[in-house]
């Protein structure tokens, strides 16, 4: 129970405590279920370099059965700690013991672990200071990561033999440990300091994860409807590169495999306008069975464990069958009787949110997406197919008919199809502030936009709704009389007073 200067590095080699490991904690309460998962936490690679990270890994795993194998501390005239001293210890960084520490590498952590060995050692006033500066840094690091990781100290005045058998040579000391199950052990070498602690752990913490999709207006498609992972969460950010947080997220054990997970930049206009995004960051799920429904994280607070919880939560709704919890009542279902009884040939709806325009009722091949605010044209009455009920519209495809509501008044503007030459007579827009309006109105994005004269192209007012590598432009302006249709082009027009009854 002495207190010493420094540790002396063991001599022992590396399977001499890891077959201590091996004895011991199978008689531990909080041992591993097999000694494969030991062998699993200190690793398979071969070598015996006395210097090297995995033994003072297997050496820790050793010390920790034995003291709990004692039923103790391993130092019990070094075991309380001053009461200053643990009162000052935040919340998010555990207070370890021997058995503690394996506990949480091997089973409670399901996340990149950070571990600082502190104490044990004779020190002056000034090293003392200094030593509190650097836990502090450590503390505020493990604060920035919130549940991202797990942070852990280990006393070793409290806990001497513990250190000693572990390889700590001199305090403060930190290992880092990888994403479970693999727990590659690494020594840290980086300045004592939040910033570079934060960076250390970050990189971990991004190497864990299974991989975000940035998602474009382009892509989008693709994402929502790809049958691997069938639950979607999109989040919306100002930053460029994909948030921590998304990253954890996609690490996580319970969530990978059910969850794809994608960004969007604030910047795409087309995807913003489609999900009505105000403000960032804004978080969406989406379930690929009933693409037409998506859920927003409304949580007061925005942090990754309460994110993670609510996510988890409708994992487990859609395992046990319920799927993500939708809103539907009595009230909506008679809404949604009531317009379709509306619903005749030339009636307009409006998205009340993003949908799907399918090829036909009964089939889920879309041709497009469409987003909030933007009306369509009932080609007939509603009908029903595989359970839904199905619109067919103007000038093709069908819609669900769920996430629409009546619009009452005529729409001004329409869009027509795209390579049409141009506006009906009487119905083109002359002017370009107009046509940057009308394009807004039908829910598009105008900028960039073109305003020229040019005769090949159509007349007036059209949009292109995807823009290409080479020709960003969407909305176009050509005062050319007698213009020609292009393909990528749709003439956008006034709708004609009779449209209602049309």
């Amino acid at each position: 129970g002495e207190r010493r200067g420094t540790f002396p590095m063991l001599s022992a080699r590396r399977w001499v405590p890891l077959l201590l490991a091996l004895q011991v904690l199978g008689d531990s309460p909080d041992a591993p279920s097999s000694t494969d998962k030991v062998l699993q936490a200190v690793g398979s690679e071969e070598g015996d370099s006395e210097d090297s990270a995995d033994v003072a890994f297997a050496a820790a795993a050793a010390a920790a059965a034995a003291a709990e194998a004692a039923g103790g501390a391993t130092d019990a005239s070094t075991a309380a700690v001053d009461a200053d001293e643990s009162s000052s210890s935040p919340n998010w960084v555990e207070e370890l013991t021997p058995s503690s520490f394996t506990s949480l590498l091997t089973r409670r952590c399901k996340a990149p672990v950070a571990v600082m060995f502190y104490g044990g050692r004779e020190m002056s006033a000034e090293e003392e200071a200094s030593e509190r500066k650097i836990m502090d840094e450590f503390a505020a690091a493990a604060a920035e990561l919130e549940e991202m990781s797990c942070f852990g100290v280990v006393d070793c005045w409290a806990w001497g033999t513990f250190c000693e058998e572990s390889n700590i040579v001199a305090t403060p000391f930190v290992m880092l440990y990888a994403r479970p199950p693999s727990l590659a052990p690494e020594v840290y070498y980086g300045a004592m300091e939040k910033g570079a602690i934060l960076s250390a752990v970050v990189s971990l913490v991004s190497a864990s994860g299974r991989g975000v999709t940035t998602v474009t207006a382009e892509n989008v498609k693709e994402f929502l409807f790809s049958p691997l992972r069938p639950l979607k969460v999109l989040l919306f950010t100002s930053r460029k590169a994909v948030p921590l947080l998304l990253e954890a997220l996609s690490a996580d054990k319970e969530l990978w495999p059910h969850v794809k997970f994608g960004m969007a930049r604030h910047t795409d206009t087309t995807l913003t306008s489609m999900y009505k995004i105000s403000e960032v960051p804004n978080i969406f799920l989406q379930d690929v069975n009933n693409i037409t429904q998506y859920e927003n994280y409304t949580g007061s607070k925005w942090s990754f464990g309460t994110i993670r919880d609510w996510l988890r939560q409708r994992v487990r709704e859609r395992l046990s069958g319920g799927g993500p919890k939708e809103s539907s009542t009595s009230a909506e279902d008679d809404a949604a009787a009531t317009l379709a009884a509306s619903i005749e040939t030339g009636t307009s709806i409006v998205a009340l949110r993003p949908t799907s325009v399918y090829t036909k009722p009964g089939s889920w091949d879309v041709i497009r997406l469409i987003g909030a605010g933007e009306w369509v044209v009932a080609r007939g009455p509603p009908v029903s197919a595989l359970g839904f009920d199905m619109v067919p519209i103007k000038p093709e495809g069908a819609v669900e008919l769920r996430p629409f509501g009546l619009k009452k008044d005529v729409p001004p503007y329409q869009r027509l199809a795209y390579g049409t030459v141009g506006c009906p007579d009487g119905l083109q827009i002359e002017t370009a502030e107009e046509c940057e309006a009308a394009i807004s109105a039908l829910g598009f994005v105008a900028k960039p936009a073109w305003i020229s004269n040019f005769p090949g192209l159509p007349s007036y007012c059209s949009v292109r709704e995807k823009a290409g590598k080479d020709s960003k432009e969407r909305m176009h302006f050509n005062s050319a009389k007698g213009g020609a249709g292009r393909e990528d082009l749709a003439p956008v027009c006034r709708t004609p007073p009779d449209a209602a009854s049309a």
